[in-house]
């Protein structure tokens, strides 16, 4: 666990269908969001895109930086949470010098493949001092998959000097600009839905459901046999607003919703077991899908919370003339380069 000083650094994310770039400069006491490029690079996945189609890549993040005239080729960068192992582990009282090697003993036979292949990190979420107990919320993520994602920055000319999961960027965005210490994080994407919780300003769980907003998109073509742009206009149009269409697409979309919120109470439900604390009630919602029409009164009314709202990255930010519209329009897609621009350690 590293509590290095970052240098000034761009955030980069890599989408499953898009790459998006933010730079936020410190400027005394504000933050100001100097740059923001997003490109889409196609359908068939980002995991693909980097692993077998690097020059391609690299070459898009040449123009992109480029065109943000960053000052710098630092970045930091975030990994899909549907790539990161995480689990709540309880290690026993050991010495605070022995916790590390602890953590490794036990995530060890959890892990697919051999632990070597991985890079690993941990959060320490309580300890009990009488006990001498400690829960952790422990990540790791594939290092060939690492490497890849670093192969394309270098083919670039950028130079990696973070590297996180997407949820951690996200709570991070969060905390900048609500000020708040817990809450819920739902990042709605196209590919997967991640779930993360944080508590007194620590991340405690975090896991990936393999349900996107694609899914929804695909329900309505197969109902409507219309083309896919037609199914994605539908779906941002109505989505699930039962007002809309006599409420045609909300009937088609709240099937695989159901499914959805069914999985997220089951994550809410499991990891208040390995939690002492209650699990706060206010939802903080990312990421293009989450502008879905009657999403938030949907997950309002199924999941039975005190709050659900969508996430404005650029709340507390100042923002440039040429950039105003992102201050006035919501654009929750941009959650985690904005996270990633603001680490600072």
């Amino acid at each position: 666990m590293s509590n290095v000083k970052l240098p000034p650094h761009m955030g980069l994310e890599f989408g499953n269908h898009a790459i998006k770039l933010a730079y936020v400069e410190a400027q005394g006491q504000n933050f100001v969001l100097k740059s923001l490029v997003a490109r889409e690079i196609g359908k068939i996945g980002m995991l693909q895109y980097v692993q077998k189609q690097q020059d391609r890549i690299a070459g898009i993040i040449k123009e992109m930086v480029a065109e943000a005239h960053v000052p710098t080729r630092y970045v930091a960068m975030a990994i899909p949470e549907s790539s990161v192992f995480s689990q709540i582990l309880t290690v026993p009282n050991v010495k605070e010098d022995e916790l590390t090697e602890a953590v490794y003993w036990q995530l060890k036979p959890l892990l697919p493949r051999p632990i070597e292949e991985f890079t690993k990190d941990y959060i320490l979420i309580e300890h009990d001092h009488e006990t001498g107990k400690r829960k952790v919320l422990v990540i790791a993520a594939p290092l060939n998959l690492i490497n890849s994602y670093r192969e394309v920055l270098h083919k670039a000319g950028l130079t990696p000097v973070a590297v996180e999961t997407e949820i951690l960027a996200n709570v991070r965005a969060i905390q900048f600009n609500y000020k708040v210490g817990g809450g819920i994080i739902m990042d709605f994407g196209s590919a997967s839905t991640d779930i993360g919780i944080f508590i007194n300003g620590k991340l405690v769980f975090s896991q990936s459901i393999a349900t996107g907003s694609d899914l929804l998109t695909k329900a309505i073509l197969r109902n409507y046999k219309v083309t896919y742009a037609q199914a994605e206009q539908y779906k941002r149009l109505y989505g699930l607003d039962r007002t809309k269409m006599q409420g045609k697409i909300y009937k088609v979309l709240v099937r695989i919703m159901e499914g959805l919120t069914a999985a997220i109470l089951r994550s809410l439900e499991f990891s208040s077991h390995d939690l002492t604390q209650d699990i706060p009630q206010n939802l903080y919602l990312a990421g293009q899908g989450s502008l879905l029409p009657g999403l938030k009164e949907y997950l309002l009314e199924t999941l039975h919370l005190e709050s659900v709202q969508i996430v404005n990255p650029f709340l507390r930010l100042s923002v440039p003339s040429a950039l105003a519209k992102y201050k006035t329009q919501l654009h929750p897609e941009f959650s985690i380069s904005i996270g990633l621009s603001l680490k600072r350690d």
